[in-house]
């Protein structure tokens, strides 16, 4: 029965906001690297991401356009505790820069967090955890009310040789609403070179070229959630949650420089992008806007 279970270990860089939620509302979630986040589980790895979605108006004409520049950075420690349980330790850093016309945007939406997580592995392959990323999600200001604690939970179960399900939740405490939500998805294996990828929040159906090169169609959601606190020109938004979600889709090009080293180029549509004060329950998008982006990845 072991050999049956199987999990595709989930980032956190959905995390908090990596995504302020991880996995959920992190928005760094990438199902098409899957593959590659479990073989470089057991090795300490570095990861940055870059991108840039380009001017787009909002729906309210008094708020003028948007642009955005969103960069992460990540660095994982794994731990051997027993054969079975290993612990995950690490960092990351996020960031989203606005070029906005409208004061109710920030000019900067940050976060910094600790990653712990807690693996429990058959024949060297994560099957469930529990990972966190204690750490501060804010605009300006380090304040103890920008502290949350986003966590998620994960298992998986391998139905046949081609198809991989996975369930889970996760929990934020800025979350006025709902705080723990269900997650899960799938991976199915459809002929040796083409492989979907459907797990929240993205989703890809990827096409291997050869060994090293892979194109993909991507969906996915970005997500990121800060508290306000005090950063705010109007005051009638402080201390409380504020969202930022887009919406996207578009083509991605993967290569495999080694099996430690690798390069993503991604570009495509913004459909959607909004801002929503949670507390206030007022919210406010942009019309849509293409996008770019490429990440790098490094394990030792």
């Amino acid at each position: 029965m072991p050999k049956r279970i199987i999990t595709l270990l989930l980032p956190l860089l959905l995390a908090p906001s990596l995504r302020a939620d991880p996995g959920v509302q992190g928005g760094e979630f990438d199902s098409s690297r899957m593959a590659a986040v479990v073989q470089e589980s057991g090795a300490i790895s570095l990861r940055a991401n870059y991108s840039y979605t380009f001017e787009s108006d909002f729906d309210r004409a008094s708020l003028g356009s948007l642009s955005l520049s969103r960069f992460n950075t990540t660095a994982r420690v794994p731990i051997q505790l027993t054969e079975r349980l290993r612990l995950q330790t690490g960092a990351t850093y996020r960031r989203l820069d606005f070029d906005a016309d409208a004061g109710l945007v920030p000019d900067q939406m940050q976060g910094l967090a600790a990653l712990v997580g807690l693996e429990y592995l058959i024949n060297g392959i994560p099957v469930a955890g529990l990972q966190a990323a204690p750490g501060f999600y804010f605009i300006d200001d380090i304040e103890s009310d920008t502290f949350n604690v986003p966590t998620l939970a994960y298992a998986g179960w391998r139905f046949s040789d081609k198809f991989v399900g996975i369930v889970g939740a996760t929990y934020s405490g800025l979350r006025d609403d709902n705080k723990v939500i269900p997650i899960g998805g799938f991976l199915w294996s459809i002929s040796d070179d083409i492989k979907l990828n459907a797990i929240l929040p993205v989703a890809s159906l990827d096409f291997k070229i050869r060994d090293d090169l892979t194109v993909s169609v991507i969906g996915e959601y970005v997500g990121f959630r800060v508290h306000t606190g005090d950063d705010l020109d109007d005051s009638s938004y402080r201390d409380e949650a504020l969202k930022y979600m887009e919406l996207r889709a578009g083509a991605q090009v993967s290569y495999e420089f080694s099996d430690s080293a690798s390069l993503r180029l991604s570009a495509g549509w913004a459909f959607r992008q909004e801002f929503e004060f949670e507390e206030s329950d007022d919210s406010f998008r942009t019309d849509g806007a293409p996008f770019v982006g490429i990440s790098v990845r490094k394990s030792f």
